[in-house]
């Protein structure tokens, strides 16, 4: 595309250049023919009327004169005329070059926000080996609490590079997958959050797998994105009744639910989701920049390295994993 748009530019200049030298051609061609004609037919009628001596009168004789620097002037004006079309290309390819630069620093400024965002995930994932690296052995046997370290000691960064603002309703959350009692089922519990409206942990909802967003994530071991959660379809399938809440078309509209995949288990350890409260904020359709689900999918990335940190250690030392 580039190529084309270089080859259409030289094409429009070259015919730009044609024109104005064809247009300087005919203009000299113009005054040259117009001036000499005026000027002959001006000095062919002081010759009409001659005085009766023969003689010219003093205003022929002007006349004449005039005449002569008439065309003397119109010889050199055709002469001196210069061709302007080289400069006029050279205006015009500046123009287009200084166009060329506005959409360059027009998009450069485009990708402020999205730069900001890079540098904030970078900066989080910094954070989080640091907390991996430092507090492993330490927390040995407790992989909740290694997560929820992650997620508070990070959660200022994995704001500003989800791209939440100053006026929007998020959350970001951890949920772990626990076998319920005499079931083979999981179903997933909230064990770390951050967000917008505080909220008990101990009153988040509960979701089994395969119900929710997050439920069907933990199910098919798939990020799901959602850009409207209140749409009807969306309702139907992953919103069933008893576990929606009046608020919830409020404050929850676009949704992220990342499995967090450790090696050696045969299902997720659980699930981080995070939510907001504009339409699309999370979405498929977003095709440059930093998308916002890549930081929920670093937070669950590390926190899958972090707990197979922990197991590791818990096996080298011959302590039990906490069991899930």
């Amino acid at each position: 595309m580039a190529d084309t748009s270089a080859d259409l530019r030289k094409r429009v200049t070259a015919a730009f250049v044609s024109r104005a030298r064809s247009a300087h051609l005919a203009s000299r061609l113009y005054k040259g023919v117009f001036f000499a004609l005026a000027a002959g037919i001006a000095g062919a009628m002081q010759f009409v009327s001659w005085s009766a001596d023969g003689h010219p009168t003093t205003a022929q004789l002007i006349g004449i004169a005039a005449t002569i620097v008439v065309l003397v002037a119109s010889i050199v004006s055709v002469i001196t005329e210069r061709d302007s079309s080289a400069e006029l290309a050279v205006a015009q390819q500046a123009i287009t070059r200084t166009q060329e630069l506005e959409d360059e620093v027009r998009e450069t400024i485009e990708l402020w926000p999205d730069i900001d965002r890079m540098i904030a995930l970078y900066q989080a994932t910094k954070v989080m080996r640091d907390v991996i690296e430092q507090a492993t052995v330490a927390m040995a046997g407790d992989e909740s609490a290694l997560v929820a370290t992650l997620l508070r000691l990070s959660a200022r960064l994995i704001v500003v590079a989800a791209g939440f603002t100053l006026g929007d309703q998020w959350t970001v959350c951890f949920f772990r997958a626990d076998q319920v009692s005499g079931d083979c089922r999981y179903e997933l519990r909230m064990i770390a959050h951050d967000r917008t409206i505080p909220c008990d942990i101990s009153a988040a909802r509960i979701w089994p797998e395969g119900v929710g967003v997050a439920g069907v994530a933990f199910s098919n071991q798939q990020e799901m994105v959602i850009a409207d959660l209140a749409s009807s379809q969306v309702r139907a399938i992953f919103q069933p009744p008893h576990l929606v809440r009046p608020y919830d078309d409020d404050r929850y509209r676009s949704m992220v639910a990342v499995p967090i995949s450790v090696e050696g288990l045969d299902r997720p350890w659980g699930i981080i989701t995070a939510t907001n409260d504009r339409v699309a904020h999370f979405n498929h359709d977003q095709s440059s920049g930093l998308k916002p689900e890549e930081a929920i999918r670093a937070l669950a990335d590390y926190a899958a390295l972090a707990i197979a940190m922990v197991r590791n250690s818990n096996r080298a030392s011959g302590a039990r994993p906490a069991v899930i």
